[in-house]
């Protein structure tokens, strides 16, 4: 793929900020031929200009979040110091052109293999009481730089975690907040990788009878090369890894003997 090149070499290409916010789109009515491809990572990329007639300019396009900036090259010579300041503001503005996203983890749903491990208690209740975690009050973990992940409604990972298992105890018919036993957990470990596509989780669980119970959850899903989307499957593949991390907990022969007197 082509770059342009200056003819001067004391000149120097100086972008000029241009914001689109849709997209692939046309961004000049003057330089109609000159169009951003969509999809970018978080790898920049030399686009070349869609003109075979027009030599110039190229544009240089990234994605980050929700905002596609797009850079006009053009060529000003190095040794002018006007030209200079004007290099390091629009390279700044650049920056923050480049926006952040938020990428929010799905609600929790119901998984029906738990319920159905959770009614083999026959008729025994439980009650669940406060979960800690390893990182305390941890809400968000940035995706490869280009936004957080986080919980749909902005609580804590562990405290998602924590009423998962209450949501799956009451549907189970499960749940008593007087019951004989009361289980608390602590979130042990939390982690992704947006590259590989896993989501890597561990709990302990305890009960007030003093035994206790430890699980891990490798959850694998499909990632991708470019930021965005890798960031937004990874945040949908949260709560399917909770649901299977609670899995391991309620499935487990050792939580029958866990929530036995």
């Amino acid at each position: 793929m082509a770059r342009y090149k200056p003819q001067d070499r004391n000149s120097l290409l100086l972008p000029v900020v241009l914001i689109d916010g849709n997209g692939a789109r046309e961004l000049r009515s003057s330089a109609k031929e000159a169009q951003i491809a969509a999809h970018f990572g978080d790898a920049h990329q030399i686009l070349e200009n869609r003109s075979a007639q027009r030599a110039q300019p190229q544009w240089w396009a990234w994605k980050s979040g929700f905002f596609t900036a797009s850079l006009e090259l053009h060529q000003f010579p190095l040794h002018n110091k006007e030209h200079m300041k004007k290099l390091l503001i629009l390279s700044a503005i650049a920056l923050l052109a480049s926006g952040c996203s938020t990428y929010s983890a799905s609600r929790y749903s119901i998984s029906t293999d738990n319920v159905v491990a959770l009614r083999s208690l026959n008729g025994k209740t439980l009650n669940v009481g406060a979960f800690s975690a390893t990182t305390p009050g941890q809400k968000e973990i940035m995706c490869r730089g280009v936004g957080p992940i986080k919980t749909p409604d902005g609580e804590p990972f562990v405290e998602f975690v924590r009423k998962a298992l209450l949501d799956e105890l009451k549907i189970a018919n499960s749940y008593s907040p007087s019951a004989p036993i009361t289980i608390t957990g602590n979130l042990d470990a939390i982690d992704f990788s947006s590259n590989s596509g896993n989501w890597n989780l561990a709990l302990t669980v305890k009960a007030s009878n003093g035994k206790s119970m430890s699980v891990s959850e490798s959850y694998a899903y499909t990632s991708s090369f470019y930021g965005e989307t890798a960031c937004n499957q990874t945040a949908q593949a949260f709560m399917p890894a909770v649901q299977n991390l609670v899995g391991k907990v309620v499935r487990s022969p050792e939580f029958i003997a866990l929530v036995s007197q």
